[in-house]
């Protein structure tokens, strides 16, 4: 029986082979879609699951609302972490990581070419007590108790070793030799596996500390520590235990400092609270600042699981239409059978089986489109997507056990629905149904363009917050400047350094600074005002007398640093938001403390106001920013050089050759700035391709299906045409009323799409601090788009009714 209904399936498809093609076709891009999405999902949602007892680490946050507004940060203070342990017995260990300074570093068997690490991690020697993954030789009780000690992931122990020292196990107890002049030497201890992708911390060493007790200072305001903890579980009982003891932490240790208690700052509508975060919840949460690495957006992940229901939804009902609209054909199919005795239930379910097949066949061909879209995904989205999803034999179960499920679910109304045409009526040609049949499929098509127009007005409106993202003015400019991780490399040299770089006519400024935009993290100072006990926190670096003008930044009032100055060491200039916040109604002479009461207080004088510019992504307000003059600092460095944009790679020869005198012994590392700016937006960015190559499908579909009722249609009315032309009806008013019906379904499936998207998009664009306003724009574009399509894909069967002989749809009546 299996074996004649696939002979009948194989016959079909070569009989009705477009309808057949476009059937699987449409099916299996549907299919495909889903199978990259879901690629995509799981990587997004596996990171850092690869830990031993992942579902018991968490990360320690600090939550701080102050007047000017909430800001959580992914840090805490060092002294948080082991207070934690003392207080809590529900916490087994901790661990605290934070960046340590850029190192020079080279193989003593390769001294001459030596490498420059911007990515090394300063780890407790608890480190892998609590991420327990990857360690191949060491011993895991004695790593990072000493100074100057080091693990290497395989690739670093690769770029020192060699290939050959990595397969003989020759890593451990070698040496690396750091500092420029290679004169510090620094012990590998430890050889691990690389992070694999799916992890918010990459690192490309980790480092012992020198100076472990240097932690143990009383500064709660010292937010610079990613600190994670092991707990016993994570019943809910522990958690709400390890929460009451950071709440008494707060209340008994960290609100001290501040001279005022928890329960009086709550009073005062503020709060300062320190919390505990699931690993696995971090990649998706990106409401944190100071993160490792650019987050992902749990929001895109959900709104790709959606778009994935709807192409499947949208492919399924494509299937139906099509299925169904070639009724005419495959009612004379079906009467003769039943003539010929064959039962309901057997036709039912050779149609089912049918569907089946169109199914797996969409199936293999979707393996094959998305094989076939991974290098394009790679090059065009940022997506590097592992098959990993399907090395679980369960998850292949799931896999068939969906499509067979979507196979049935698209076959089992064209089964009902054309094994229930009456023999008598079909073999004399009439195969009308009630118009309940007609409504169901125009519903059915509608719902397609209701999705697709959606998709299509979300696609324009996201394009244009991006595109404005990309062209707003930011207030500083971010072309043609290059950046150099210095590190303190150039010290004292600083002055000299500029005058060397400014000798090429290429180079326009150069400016050194311990801040740039775009950054991920940026230290915070308590700022009082004189005569005020009140601290606030304000975003704050260093940078010297040429940074304004480097950036191309305004000021509003005042001055700029002016090195000629003695008083300069002592200057201070503010952004606009800064000056609201402390509200200095004439800010420039103003005197202002740092950190007063600490060890490090600072008087500081303001002599210029700028005018606001964004540090960070557009969903984030600017904040208050203080910048005081450059001198002798202990925190990591840039050189930022404005080039002309003539000829870059000739300008960026000479910056390097200039580097070169300067240090011989260090490599250049470099950047952009305006790259780096942008990866501010890069999940914006990645988000609108996505939406944009997903709504181009879903048209396809939902034209696929229109073209299937059309079908239909043209067949139904093909003798009702007939009639109009001999009754004078003229092609014109033919063509008018048979392009009425599509355009009402249009417009009735525009009025719900655009709805719906504006309430969604609405809703999106409140996450950016700074956005578009919503205009009639990308809804009249969709709408014109949508009409010109839909006309395009009805147009040949409608102009083949329309021009049809009368002759020939009559001559049986």
């Amino acid at each position: 029986m299996l074996r004649s209904d696939l002979k009948i399936i194989f016959r079909s498809f070569l009989k009705h082979k477009l309808f057949s093609a476009l059937n699987v076709f449409g099916l299996s891009i549907g299919v495909a879609a889903c199978l990259l999405i879901a690629f995509y999902v799981h990587e997004e949602t596996s990171y850092d699951k690869f830990y031993q007892e992942q579902e018991n680490i968490f990360r320690l946050t600090t939550y701080w609302k102050q007047e000017e507004g909430e800001q959580r940060f992914a840090t805490a203070p060092p002294l948080l972490g082991p207070m934690l342990v003392e207080q809590s017995p529900e916490v087994l260990t901790m661990v605290r990581v934070n960046k340590g300074s850029d190192l020079t570093m080279r193989s003593e068997a390769d001294f001459e070419n030596p490498y420059r690490e911007t990515n090394a991690w300063l780890v407790d020697d608890t480190f892998f007590e609590v991420f327990d993954y990857g360690l191949i030789d060491g011993d895991k009780n004695r790593l990072f108790t000493e100074p100057h000690t080091l693990v290497l992931p395989e690739s670093t122990a690769r770029k020192y070793f060699g290939e050959k020292a990595l397969a003989n196990g020759d890593v451990v107890g070698r040496t690396i030799l750091g500092g420029g002049d290679g004169g510090t030497p620094w012990t590998v201890v430890g050889l691990m596996k690389d992070q694999p992708k799916n992890s918010h911390f990459q690192f490309d060493m980790l480092i012992s500390r020198e100076n472990p007790e240097a932690l143990n200072i009383p500064n709660w305001g010292w937010n610079n520590f990613h600190t994670y903890v092991k707990l016993k579980d994570n019943r809910a009982e522990t958690l709400a235990s390890v929460n009451m003891s950071l709440e008494e932490i707060v209340a008994k240790h960290a609100m001290v400092s501040s001279g005022i208690t928890i329960e009086r700052l709550r009073e005062l509508e503020l709060d300062w609270q320190y919390n505990i975060q699931p690993l696995a919840d971090i990649h998706l949460n990106n409401n944190f600042i100071r993160e490792m690495s650019p987050k992902g957006n749990r929001t895109y992940v959900n709104a790709l699981v959606v778009i994935a229901l709807f192409i499947v939804v949208l492919a399924v009902v494509n299937f139906v239409n099509l299925s169904t609209a070639k009724s005419a054909v495959r009612a004379k199919e079906i009467g003769v059978k039943k003539v010929l005795g064959a039962g309901r239930n057997r036709l039912v379910n050779q149609f089912l089986i049918e569907s089946l097949a169109y199914a797996y066949a969409a199936l293999v061909l979707a393996f094959g489109l998305v094989e076939g879209t991974f290098i394009i995904l790679e090059n065009n989205f940022g997506w590097q997507l592992a098959t990993s999803l399907f090395s679980n034999s369960m998850n292949w179960f799931w896999l068939f056990l969906t499509i067979t499920f979507v196979g049935l679910l698209a076959g089992i109304y064209p089964a009902l629905y054309l094994t229930g045409f009456k023999p008598a009526l079909v073999l004399k040609g009439d195969f009308r149904h009630s118009g309940k049949n007609t409504s169901a499929r125009n519903f059915l098509v509608g719902f397609q363009f209701v999705i697709s127009i959606g998709l299509i007005i979300s696609s324009l409106i996201i394009r244009e917050q991006v595109e404005f993202t990309q062209t707003k003015d930011l207030g500083f400019d971010k072309e043609n400047v290059l950046v150099i991780q210095n590190d303190r490399e150039i010290d004292d040299r600083r002055e000299e350094f500029k005058a060397a770089l400014q000798q090429h006519p290429a180079i326009k400024e150069a400016s050194f600074s311990t801040g740039l935009p775009g950054q991920l993290r940026y230290a915070q100072r308590d700022f009082s005002v004189e005569g005020s006990k009140v601290r606030t926190g304000v975003n704050w670096f260093e940078a010297d007398d040429s940074y304004l003008k480097t950036l191309d930044l305004s000021l509003v009032e005042g001055r700029d640093f002016d090195r000629s100055f003695a008083s300069d060491s002592s200057a201070l200039l503010l952004n606009e938001s800064a000056v609201k916040e402390l509200r200095l109604s004439n800010p420039i002479g103003s005197y202002l403390t740092i950190n007063k009461g600490d060890n490090d207080e600072k008087r500081v004088r303001v002599i210029g106001v700028l005018k606001d510019f964004n540090m960070e992504s557009f969903d984030q307000q600017i904040k208050p920013l203080a910048i005081t003059f450059l001198d002798n600092y202990n925190f990591k460095d840039y050189i930022s050089i404005r080039l002309q944009s003539d000829n870059l790679q000739q300008s960026i020869k000479e910056v390097e050759a200039t580097w070169r005198e300067f240090e011989p012994n260090v490599p250049m590392v470099y950047s952009f700035l305006d790259q780096d700016f942008d990866q501010l937006f890069k999940s914006e960015q990645r988000l609108s391709r996505i939406f944009g190559t997903f709504t181009l499908l879903a048209i396809f579909i939902a034209c696929v299906g229109l073209f299937g009722l059309a079908s239909y249609v043209s067949e139904q009315r093909t003798k009702e045409m007939g009639i109009r032309k001999v009754l004078g009806a003229s092609l014109a008013s033919i063509l008018g009323l048979l392009y009425s019906s599509y355009l009402r379904l249009i417009l009735i499936s525009f009025a719900l799409a655009a709805t719906m998207a504006f309430y969604f998009m609405s809703g999106w664009l409140q996450d950016f601090a700074y956005r578009i306003d919503l205009t009639a724009k990308p809804f009249l574009l969709a709408l014109g788009g949508a009409i010109v399509l839909a006309l395009i894909t009805v147009g040949h069967q409608t102009l083949k009714t329309a021009f049809k002989n009368p002759v020939e749809t009559l001559k049986t009546e």
